[in-house]
């Protein structure tokens, strides 16, 4: 068992979330938030970052440790560089897992599906990714981008509103004590930022992204 060493409160804020639809500015907000083009790095799984010109790489599955190593090598490498890492789109990794996982075992078996050991594999990946965001965390502000899903009860009758698409293992694993939740909408061209939760979030980032 490994034991963590507790730290002290940092007044820099540690995590936020952007999650949205298609075309809803998620990215463009992401580095509005870092001040500057330069002061941010997206860890891409959709292209998109890239495409706009961003400091984008793109994460290319390889198995669970050789892509978490593969993530921690780009982080370690980025220290000192900028101080916004993010990630676009998070929940990108393990749609590429999944495919990766079907299009392997369907050379065999035809209609195959992802057995409970790639699940598994799937949540190791998780864990290990959070040890890495955890080791560096007093280096960087994370910015999780993700599309929305709208959640239900468990009879499927009542909404429960927009969430991040993620699942809820990666949602343990990453996401607890975000200092900042935006929900991003494009109602016919009109973007609109709604902040969910906050906390330990300066004022004048408020007032930019309210002011979107």
């Amino acid at each position: 068992m490994k034991m963590r060493k507790a730290k002290a409160p940092s007044e820099k804020m540690s995590k936020i979330i952007i999650y949205g639809g298609a075309m809803s500015g998620k990215t463009t907000l992401a580095a509005k938030i870092a001040k500057s083009d330069d002061n941010v790095a997206f860890i891409s799984t959709d292209g998109n970052a890239y495409r706009q010109g961003y400091i984008a790489g793109d994460v290319e599955y390889k198995g669970v440790l050789e892509t978490s190593q593969d993530i921690a090598d780009t982080i370690k490498s980025l220290v000192g560089k900028v101080e916004y890492i993010a990630f676009d789109l998070i929940e990108g990794i393990e749609d590429a897992m999944r495919a990766n996982f079907i299009k392997t075992n369907l050379r065999e078996n035809k209609g195959a599906q992802i057995s409970p050991n790639q699940w598994g594999q799937i949540g190791a990946f998780y864990v290990l990714l959070a040890e890495v965001l955890m080791h560096y965390q007093d280096n960087f502000t994370y910015i999780f981008i993700s599309r929305e899903n709208e959640r239900f009860t468990k009879d499927g009758k009542t909404s429960l509103g927009l969430e991040p698409a993620l699942r809820d293992l990666p949602a343990k694993e990453i996401m607890p004590d975000v200092d900042l939740k935006i929900h991003a909408s494009n109602w016919g061209g009109d973007i609109e930022y709604e902040i969910i939760a906050k906390r330990n979030v300066p004022e004048q980032l408020l007032k930019l992204i309210e002011g979107e």
